[in-house]
């Protein structure tokens, strides 16, 4: 029996037809309940529900240059929370590192990225001060020389990658915050769990030597569930963020 999502807002009812839990949504991978946490039928109601009640185009940006969604991509990774990118990203503006149109050094950024940072009402040290001061002074001074100016999708992304400290999954991340294109997938942590608890990725996948599989597997799973694959990322990045150790708990179940 198909399933039925209702929503209900001043333009009154609507209503999404999704298939029978037992119905395949790609070979071997069940659309299951959309009431069950994760399954493929879970995300698509999850993305049908976010666009009707926020039907404006949202920006994925946070920088305002490329440069800039450079920079804040690039001060976030692995053990880095987004709020702690961010504190970074916005001391390295008002210090006027970006953005700019000379060449940068090393060290300036380094001073700063040593000094603790507020975020919220806490005081914190950003990770890995050196190798991210190293890794931001080339990638900055060589976008300058760059002509990005009409890249966009895996054109931007895979010239990108070329940078010392910038690999596919942050080249992808600036290229989707920037261009909001939907032809790359950011596989970080958060969306390869959810790939995996959905049945879309294996535990035996690693990001590190099949991210362009995952990317494709990604990018067909999004769009077999009807959403766009930039959004999709982007509203799994956040969901599975927010559920934290439910969301490990239920990876980790998997065998």
């Amino acid at each position: 029996m198909k399933q039925q999502i209702y929503s209900y807002s001043s333009a009154g009812e609507e209503v999404l037809i999704l298939p029978a839990p037992e119905e395949e949504v790609m070979p071997g991978v069940k659309w299951d309940k959309a009431e069950y946490f994760y399954t493929p039928a879970f995300w698509a109601a999850q993305a049908w529900l976010k666009e009707r009640h926020n039907p404006t185009l949202r920006s994925f940006r946070v920088g305002e240059t490329l440069q800039e969604e450079l920079v804040f991509c690039l001060l976030s990774g692995y053990g880095i929370s987004a709020e702690m990118a961010y504190a970074a990203f916005q001391r390295l503006r008002e210090c006027e590192i970006v953005p700019c149109n000379r060449k940068v050094h090393e060290h300036e950024i380094q001073k700063l990225l040593l000094q603790p940072l507020k975020i919220g009402n806490k005081s914190a040290r950003y990770r890995f001060p050196n190798q991210k001061s190293r890794f931001l002074t080339e990638a900055i001074n060589r976008l300058q020389e760059l002509d990005a100016s009409s890249m966009e999708g895996k054109l931007l992304r895979n010239e990108l990658s070329k940078f010392p400290g910038i690999g596919l999954k942050t080249a992808s991340f600036i290229t989707r915050n920037w261009s909001g294109s939907n032809e790359v997938a950011i596989i970080d942590i958060h969306i390869y769990r959810a790939g995996v608890i959905a049945g879309i990725f294996s535990k035996r996948d690693r990001v590190e030597t099949a991210y362009l599989r995952l990317e494709d597997t990604f990018i067909d799973f999004a769009y077999k569930l009807g959403a766009s694959p930039a959004s999709l990322d982007l509203m799994m990045w956040e969901d599975m963020r927010l559920f934290g150790s439910d969301a490990i708990r239920a990876f980790e179940n998997i065998h």
